[in-house]
Parts: C-alpha cells; structure tokens; sequence
C-alpha cells in the first residue's frame, strides 16, 4: 500500500456515520482538498432503513440503491433489492476517481456485504493497489477488524462518532 492512508469513520448501524462524513467532507473541500466518491444517504420507514439512493460527491449525481422492495432487475441481498445499474454506476465514479487522482476518494460503506465479496469488494480492492490514492470509509463498529484483516489495511486511522467532524478533518487534511 505505500504511502496510502485509509481513514475510517465507525459507528454503529444507523449511529450516524455518513452524516459524520458528509460533514468532514465538506470542511476538506473547504480547504481546497480534492475529493471524489460517494455517500449512500438512507431513508427511514417505521424506524428501519428503508432504502439508500447513491450520491456522487464532486457532480451530485444520484441513483437508487436499494430498497426493502423489489424492484425490476434488482438484485436480492440480506433484506434489500439492489439496484444493479447503482452498482455499476458506483463502479464507474470510482474508477473514474482514481485516475483524476483527487487528494481523497470516499466510500460510504465498507461493510457486510463487501466481507462476502459483494457490492464495493472489487473496486476497493482496485483502489487499495494504487498508492497515489487516499480514502475515507465509513465502517461499522462491529466489523472493523474483520474489514482491516480482510483488506490487509496497514495505515489506517479510525475515528469514532464521538470525535467532532473538525477534528477529523483537521487530522485528515494534515
């Protein structure tokens, strides 16, 4: 991995974490930083997520996800329907990302589904092989260990939900 760093943003599931990241997104782009990739925001019905649409950071593009209904051609998973043209779009921005070569690349999550080879696995592990490449993830608490073993992730550095938005940016940026 080199000189790569990969920040991770943990929280429990629904604790917050790409709310937190959106923040620290936006101070770094306030310093001028670079930054590409994209959050899943959720959407909540009766208390559960319901659904996450993808948000691409630098165009503000955004395409459906999944959702807890099946919808035409999307993919079952755990108990949503993914949408397979998100995927592939979500694909697309990263690739794309890593040979505009921002100061940072996002992506909001690393998870469960990737532990299974599924959704973001490839194209983190692509970008994990470039070490011009530095990324922000947001993980969930529980699995973290899992994720670092899994990824062989060297230089990390975790920041917990408790850990104020400027403060992480500001750990980030320097």
């Amino acid at each position: 991995m080199a000189s790569q760093k990969v920040f991770i943003i943990s929280g429990a599931q629904g604790e917050g974490k790409t709310t937190r990241l959106k923040e620290v997104v936006r101070l770094l782009q306030q310093k001028r930083k670079s930054i590409a990739g994209f959050v899943a925001e959720g959407s909540w019905e009766n208390n559960k997520r319901s659904a996450f649409t993808l948000v691409n950071i630098e165009s503000g593009e955004s395409i459906p996800l999944c959702g807890s209904t099946a919808k035409n051609n999307w993919l079952k998973s755990g108990r949503f329907y993914f949408n397979r043209d998100a995927i592939a779009k979500g694909e697309k921005w990263l690739r794309e990302s890593s040979t505009s070569q921002p100061g940072f690349i996002v992506i909001d999550e690393i998870g469960i589904f990737e532990l299974d080879n599924k959704i973001w696995h490839a194209a983190f592990q692509k970008l994990l092989k470039q070490s011009n490449c530095n990324l922000i993830i947001t993980v969930r608490n529980s699995i973290i260990e899992r994720i670092v073993q899994k990824y062989n992730l060297e230089n990390i550095e975790v920041f917990s939900l408790k850990i104020a938005a400027n403060e992480i940016a500001e750990k980030i940026y320097n």
